[in-house]
C-alpha cells in the first residue's frame, strides 16, 4: 500500500552537509520543498544541518552519530533525501545502524560510482549528481576574453573543493595546454588572498570555485568572499555556480542546486509513490549558460557573443517591464473586482444554500462535525450523550450506533467521577469549561484528555457541547521533561564540583560542594553572602578581589564565558585557598545567569612548587654534567691530537723504510721477502687509513651543527665529479634529483653523502651496467633522503650491524674498507635529529635512507 492509499503520514527526512543560510544549503532546500509542498498532508519533514562547513572532524561526526541515534531511534523514517558529499558520506557509513532498509535519495555529489555500492545499498540508493561543466567554464571565459592567458582557480580545503582542483588538473588543464597556463590559490587567509588578487595583471582571468574557510580558520558565507574577491580583482571573474552570480561575477556554465534539489524531490515522491528505487537511473543535474548584465557591460561583452539560450541577469528594463508593477496592478486590480463579483455571487449561492440547510439541522451538525479534527460529543444536561462526529467514535472505539445514548458514566475514568458535573456547572454559570480529565475506551484502556465546553442549542433544546483531545503523548513528554529536571538536578546536587549560579544581583543558588568548600552549612546563608565575602581583600598581585572578580563576571557576560585563578577565602575557619574559576553563561527562565565552578588548586600548587625545584635541582644537575662533559671533551682531544701525531710517525716510518728496502736491496730478496714487505707497507697505510676515520668519528661526534640551507644536488654532483676523475675507466650511470634543499650542517652532511656515494661506487664496480641515484620522496609527512645502486648488496638479516664501528659485510681484499665510515653516518644523522637504514636484496643493489629534523 502507498502512502497515498493509507492514512499514515510518511516520514522523510532531509540531511543537509551544511548550515541554514548558506547559499547552496537554502538553495536545495527551496527546490525541494517546492515539489513536497504538494503533498504537505500526506508527508511529515525532519529537517537536520550537519554544519560541516565549519567543523568537519571524524570525532564530530561521532558525535553527531549518537545525537541522530538518539533522536531517531524510536522513529521510523520512510525515505532521506541527502544534501551535498559530507550528508552522503555520513549515510553510508552509518545508515544501517541509524536508518536500516531506508532509501536514499541523494542531490549535489560530485562523483559517484555505483559498482562502489554493495549489492543491497544499490537497491536503496538513486539521485541527482552534481556535475560541473568547468571545461565549458573556461571556453566560455576564453572566447569573451580572447587576450586573456593567465588564468587564476580559487578555492578552499573543503572535500568538495579538493574534488574540483584534482579534477581540473587532472581532465581539463591538459585540453587546454598551449593556450593558457593555470594558478591555484587554496591555502591562504583572507587578506593574503586579496592581497594577490589585487596585483592580478591584464591578460588573467579568475575562476573562482568557492572560499567558505580560509587558512587561519575564518569562516565566511559564500556572499560574503564572492563580493570581497570580486570588490578587489581588477579582472574577470567566472563561476560555477549560480549563487555567487549577482555579487561581481561575470557568469559561465553554472550549477543550479534549486533544479538539482527539485529533481531529488520528484525521485523521492516516485519512491514514496511505490515505485521501485532500483528502477530509478542516477540523474544528472541541469546546468546552463548563465550571465550578470552588470558585469558584461564592465568587460564590453555584447550580448550576441553569449551562446545561445544563456540566461542574463540584471537586464535593464524595456519600456513595459518599466512599468510592469502599473500593468500588473491595474491586470490585479480588474481581475480582484472579477473574483469580488465571483465571491458575491458564490455567497449568494452559499448563502440561499445555508439557508435551505437550517430546515434540516441534523444535516447541518452532521457536516460540522465531520469536517472537525477533534472530537465533538453533545451532553443533555442529565450526562447522555445525544450526539457525536466520527473522530469521538474512532477515539472511544465505539460505532456511532453504540456511542449515542451512553452516560458520561461510561467514557470518564471512575476516579473522575465528579467531572461531568463540575462540566455542567461552569457551562451553565459562566458559559464556557476548561479541564483536563482521564476518560476510558470500550476497551477499557484508559487516557489522557483536554475537554473544552460550551452551552448549546440542539434541536430546540440546551445541551452541553464537548470539545476533546487526546493528550496521553504531551502527558508522557511532560513526564519525561519533569523526569529529565529531576536527574539534572539530582546530578547538580550530588556533584564534586563547587557550582553557584549568580546574576548582576550576586548569588541565588549553589550545590552541597560548593556549602563545604566556602564554609557555609545552608544554601540561604551562602546566597545572602556578596561574593566579595568569599574572598580576601586583595589578591596575591595586589589587584583588589571585588575589582577582578567583577571584570570577570562582566567578561563572561560579554564573551560567554572566563577561565581565571581567584584566591578565596573560607567563612568557618578564614582560611584562604587558590582555586580555579570557570564561569559560563546561560539562560535560565527567559534571564541570562553565569555559572559558576569553583575548584580548589591547593594541591595542584603543591605539587607545581614541589615540580619547579626539582627542576632547578635538574638543572644544576645539568650544569654538573656539562661542566664535566666539557672536561671530558678537552680529555678527549688531547687524546685525539696525540693519536693523530704520536701514532702516525711509526706508520710513516714502517711505510717509508718498506719502500727503501724494497727499493735499494730488492736484488737480494726472494719473492717472499718482497711480499713480506709489501704486507708491512699494505698494513702501515689501512692503520693510518683507520686511524683517520676513528679520529673524523671522534670529530663529528664533539662538533656543534651549524645549521644553513643546503643544496644536497650540488654536493652529491661534485663529489660523483671526484669519483670519476679518481677512477676514469669506470663508466657509471648516475641520477641526481636536481634541487634537493636541506637545513644542516654543510660539513657533516657532505661526509656523509661522501660516505654513502663512496660505497654505492665501490659496491657496484663488479656490474658492467652500473647505476647510482640520489634522491628524496615524501612518505606522509616526512621527506626521506636515499642513495641506492645495483651493485652486490647484503643480506638484510644482518642490517643491524651495518652503523656499528668496524663492522663489515664484506671481505677486505674484495670490498677495502675500514667499517667505520657508516657509523659516521649514523652519528652525524643521529646529530641532525634524523635516522638512517638502508635495504637491499643480495646481487641486487642496496637503498640507504635518511631523514633530517625540520626546522
Amino acid at each position: 500500500m502507498t502512502y497515498a492509499s493509507s492514512n499514515l503520514k510518511k516520514r522523510v527526512l532531509i540531511l543537509n552537509s551544511y548550515h541554514k543560510g548558506y547559499t547552496y544549503s537554502d538553495r536545495s532546500m527551496e527546490g525541494i520543498e517546492s515539489v513536497l509542498k504538494t503533498e504537505v498532508q500526506n508527508i511529515i519533514l525532519y529537517i537536520e544541518y550537519m554544519d560541516t562547513k565549519r567543523i568537519f572532524t571524524k570525532e564530530y561526526f561521532q558525535q553527531l552519530y549518537g545525537i541522530y541515534k538518539l533522536k531517531y531511534s524510536n522513529q521510523k523514517i520512510d525515505l532521506i533525501i541527502c544534501s551535498d558529499n559530507y550528508a552522503f558520506e555520513f549515510l553510508l557509513k552509518y545508515h544501517n545502524d541509524l536508518f536500516v532498509h531506508t532509501p536514499i535519495v541523494f542531490c549535489g555529489i560530485e562523483v559517484f560510482d555505483g559498482n562502489f555500492l554493495s549489492p543491497t545499498d544499490a537497491e536503496r540508493i538513486t539521485g541527482v549528481i552534481e556535475k560541473c561543466d568547468t571545461e565549458k567554464t573556461i571556453d566560455i571565459a576564453l572566447k569573451l576574453h580572447p587576450k586573456s592567458r593567465h588564468i587564476v582557480v580559487i578555492s578552499d580545503s573543503s572535500s568538495s573543493g579538493m574534488i574540483f582542483a584534482q579534477e581540473l588538473k587532472q581532465k581539463i588543464i591538459p585540453k587546454f595546454r598551449g593556450l593558457t597556463r593555470f594558478s591555484f590559490w587554496n591555502n591562504l587567509t583572507m587578506e593574503e588572498l586579496l592581497k594577490k588578487v589585487e596585483k592580478l595583471s591584464d591578460g588573467s582571468i579568475i575562476l573562482l570555485w568557492g572560499f567558505v574557510k580560509d587558512k587561519s580558520g575564518t569562516i565566511f558565507n559564500p556572499k560574503e568572499s564572492t563580493i570581497l574577491i570580486t570588490e578587489a580583482s581588477g579582472v574577470p571573474v567566472y563561476c560555477n555556480y549560480e549563487g555567487h552570480l549577482n555579487y561581481g561575477v561575470v557568469g559561465g556554465m553554472l550549477m543550479n542546486p534549486f533544479f538539482d534539489g527539485k529533481a531529488a524531490a520528484e525521485i523521492a515522491l516516485r519512491v514514496l509513490h511505490g515505485e521501485k528505487i532500483k528502477s530509478i537511473p542516477v540523474q544528472r543535474g541541469a546546468n546552463r549558460y548563465m550571465f550578470n548584465y552588470e558585469q558584461l557591460k564592465r568587460w564590453g561583452i555584447k550580448l550576441s557573443d553569449l551562446p545561445e539560450n544563456s540566461i542574463v541577469i540584471n537586464q535593464p528594463y524595456s519600456f513595459f517591464k518599466e512599468h510592469k508593477k502599473l500593468t500588473f496592478g491595474v491586470a490585479l486590480f480588474i481581475i480582484f473586482q472579477t473574483l469580488i463579483i465571483i465571491v458575491l455571487v458564490v455567497n449568494r449561492l452559499r448563502r440561499r444554500q445555508a439557508e435551505e440547510a437550517l430546515l434540516d439541522s441534523e444535516e447541518r451538525y452532521h457536516g460540522i462535525f465531520d469536517s472537525a479534527t477533534d472530537s465533538f460529543v453533545i451532553f443533555d444536561l442529565n450526562g447522555f450523550i445525544v450526539e457525536a462526529n466520527p473522530q469521538a467514535c474512532e477515539m472511544y472505539g465505539y460505532s456511532y450506533d453504540n456511542l449515542i445514548g451512553l452516560s458520561s458514566k461510561d467514557i470518564i475514568h471512575s476516579d473522575y467521577c465528579y467531572f461531568f458535573e463540575q462540566f455542567k456547572r461552569d457551562v451553565l454559570s459562566e458559559g464556557k469549561f476548561y479541564a483536563e480529565s482521564v476518560d476510558v475506551r470500550k476497551d477499557g484502556a484508559a487516557f489522557n484528555v483536554e475537554v473544552k465546553g460550551a452551552g448549546f442549542n440542539y434541536k430546540g433544546d440546551l445541551c452541553l457541547l464537548a470539545v476533546i483531545r487526546d493528550i496521553t503523548e504531551r502527558k508522557k513528554a511532560e513526564a519525561a521533561i519533569y523526569e529529565s529536571k529531576i536527574k539534572l538536578q539530582v546530578l547538580y546536587d550530588s556533584s564534586s564540583d563547587a557550582i553557584m549560579l549568580l546574576d548582576k544581583k550576586g548569588f541565588f543558588d549553589c550545590n552541597k560542594a560548593a556549602l563545604r568548600l566556602f564554609g557555609c552549612t545552608t544554601k540561604e546563608e551562602f546566597c545572602s553572602r556578596h561574593p566579595a565575602d568569599f574572598s580576601p581583600q586583595a589578591q596575591p598581585d595586589g589587584i583588589d578581589s571585588m575589582t577582578y572578580a567583577s571584570n570577570n563576571i562582566i567578561f563572561a557576560l560579554k564573551e560567554g564565558s572566563a577561565r581565571f585563578e581567584h584566591l578565596h577565602r573560607r567563612l568557618d575557619n578564614g582560611t584562604d585557598f587558590p582555586a580555579q574559576v570557570l564561569l559560563d553563561k546561560m539562560v535560565l527562565n527567559g534571564k541570562e545567569v553565569l555559572q559558576a565552578r569553583v575548584f580548589d588548586i591547593t594541591e595542584r600548587r603543591k605539587v607545581e612548587k614541589e615540580l619547579e625545584e626539582y627542576q632547578m635541582h635538574l638543572e644544576k644537575l645539568v650544569n654538573a654534567r656539562t661542566r664535566e662533559l666539557e672536561a671530558a671533551n678537552k680529555e678527549l682531544e688531547a687524546f685525539s691530537y696525540s693519536v693523530s701525531h704520536d701514532l702516525r710517525a711509526p706508520l710513516r716510518s714502517m711505510d717509508g723504510f718498506s719502500q727503501l728496502i724494497l727499493k735499494k736491496y730488492a736484488d737480494k730478496l726472494d719473492a717472499q721477502g718482497k711480499d713480506y714487505l709489501a704486507r708491512i707497507k699494505n698494513a702501515s697505510l689501512h692503520m693510518a687509513q683507520l686511524i683517520e676515520d676513528m679520529l673524523q668519528l671522534a670529530r663529528v661526534t664533539r662538533k656543534e651543527i651549524k645549521r644553513e640551507r643546503i643544496d644536497l644536488s650540488r654536493l652529491a654532483q661534485d663529489l660523483i665529479v671526484e669519483f670519476q676523475q679518481t677512477d676514469q675507466e669506470r663508466r657509471v650511470e648516475v641520477n641526481i634529483q636536481p634541487r634537493v634543499i636541506a637545513v644542516g650542517d654543510k660539513e657533516l652532511l657532505r661526509v656523509v653523502l661522501q660516505n654513502l656515494l663512496e660505497n654505492a661506487w665501490k659496491f657496484s664496480k663488479n656490474n658492467p651496467a652500473a647505476y647510482i641515484e640520489f634522491g628524496t620522496k615524501q612518505v606522509k609527512e616526512e621527506k626521506q633522503y636515499f642513495v641506492c645502486d645495483n651493485g652486490v648488496g647484503f643480506d638484510v638479516k644482518y642490517r643491524d650491524k651495518l652503523f656499528g664501528v668496524f663492522q663489515r659485510l664484506h671481505s677486505e681484499s674484495e670490498f677495502p674498507g675500514t667499517g667505520v665510515g657508516l657509523a659516521t653516518v649514523e652519528r652525524i644523522i643521529r646529530k641532525h635529529g634524523g635516522c638512517v637504514w638502508a635495504e637491499s636484496e643480495l646481487g641486487k643493489g642496496a637503498v640507504f635512507y635518511f631523514t633530517l629534523a625540520k626546522f
